[in-house]
Order: structure tokens, then sequence, then C-alpha cells
């Protein structure tokens, strides 16, 4: 499900779980533990699906399955693999080698760089098509790492763009080769590993200080909010269509 290859420094942490690599709780919560066990030696980590695929994001069918219970669960399970992304004190890269959409995306945007394979796939968050809120820490980690005009367009629009466009927009910070994406991957990872590690922690930290600010001014109220509407049966009925249409 989850594979770690040390690379030198670097861990390569490369996730393949069914066809979509859909984040279930049962992957984010290995995700999580993979985090937890990098060796103390570690200078810095790269993420990775596998095949075309980075991550088609959550696992809609288990959620409508699940109920609220396991929504909440999921919920808490993505925040907590979040937190662990933006509070990592080593440099982080996702190698995007296909499609990053919805949470899929946002696991990439939670990465300190994020480097596409060219022609390989589609980025874009599809909440709002699916019904769903963002939940405060998700959104703010997408408006800091596209900036504010492109997050609105993208949350609100729901578009998939390809790696041509997602460069432009800036959605990642660079395309290559895709037989040489991971290698990028690594030596960008071990350039930024490279930065003294008491330069790069207070340097992070400083980066997303706004985030840190924006969340503990609104995130409890709009985490509860969000929540509720998460498991409300209108939601529910839309996600189940949305199923229907968009996965048969």
């Amino acid at each position: 499900m989850i594979s770690r290859v040390d690379r030198g420094d670097v861990s390569v942490l490369q996730v393949e779980h069914g066809k979509a690599n859909a984040l279930d709780l049962e992957i984010l919560r290995a995700l999580a533990a993979e985090l937890d066990r990098l060796p103390t030696e570690a200078g810095a980590l790269v993420l990775t699906g596998s095949d075309r695929m980075f991550s088609a994001g959550l696992d809609l069918p288990a959620l409508v399955e699940g109920g609220p219970r396991y929504i909440f669960e999921l919920i808490d399970a993505l925040n907590g693999l979040l937190e662990r992304f933006i509070d990592l004190t080593i440099p982080s890269v996702a190698a995007i080698n296909g499609h990053a959409i919805a949470g899929g995306f946002i696991l990439a945007a939670a990465c300190d760089v994020r480097v596409m394979g060219a022609d390989r796939g589609k980025v874009g968050v599809t909440e709002l098509l699916v019904g769903v809120p963002f939940p405060p820490l998700a959104l703010e980690i997408v408006r800091l790492a596209v900036g504010v005009q492109v997050a609105r367009r993208m949350v609100l629009h729901g578009e998939l763009f390809s790696a041509t466009d997602a460069d432009e927009l800036g959605l990642v910070d660079e395309l290559a080769d895709p037989e040489a994406l991971l290698d990028r991957a690594v030596e960008i990872a071990e350039q930024l590993a490279a930065v003294p590690n008491p330069t790069f922690r207070l340097t992070k930290r400083q980066l997303m200080a706004p985030l840190r600010m924006r969340l503990e001014h609104l995130g409890d109220r709009h985490e509860q909010d969000a929540r509720q509407v998460w498991v409300a049966e209108e939601t529910l009925q839309v996600m189940e269509r949305f199923i229907g249409d968009r996965l048969g």
C-alpha cells in the first residue's frame, strides 16, 4: 500500500492503493504512520503515486456507505495527515506522476514543492462539484499554495487543469519528463535538504504563519459548519448522484 525507499538522505514514499489511489481511512492513517516512522537521519521527503495516478481524492463510495461516523473519522484523519505535512521539519516534495484531484491535489499542495510529469494527468479540486465543502485546513492549504485568485477559480469552478496549464498557473512548481520525474523530485529534495535545518524550519514556520493565523481566527467555527454539511442528507444525495454519473 505504501512503500518507502531511502535514496541517500531522501525518503521516498510511494502510494499504491487501488487503481485511483483513493484516500480512504486506511490509507490516510497509513500515510500518517509512515510520516511518524521516518528515520531520524532523513533530510527530506518525496511523496509520489503509482502508475499514472497520484491520487483521485477521497474515496466517495466509502463515505456514502460509511455514513456520518465514518465521515467524521475520515475528516479527522485527513486533518491529522495534512497537519503532519505542514508541521514537517524537513523539506517535502510531491512528485505528481498522474492525476491529482480533490484531496489528491490538496495532499500535493501540503508539500513544500510540487513537480509534475509533463502530459501526465490533470490536477484540480472538485469538491463543490461533489457537493461537499472544504475542511478549513484543506482550503487554507490550497489558498497558500496557489494564491487567492487562482484558488478561487479552482475551488468555485472545480476545473481540472492539464500539466501545462497547471505549470502556467503556478499550481505546480515545475514540469519534468515523466521518466525522470522521481529523479528530479529527489534532486530538488536534496537541494532543500542542504539548507541548514534550523534555517529551513524557521523559514517554513514563517511561510505558514498566514495559514495558522487564519485557522486560529476562523478554523473552529468553519470546521464544525463543514462537518454538519458533510453529513447532511442533501449532501449525501448529491454525492450519490455524482458517483452514479462519474463513476458508473
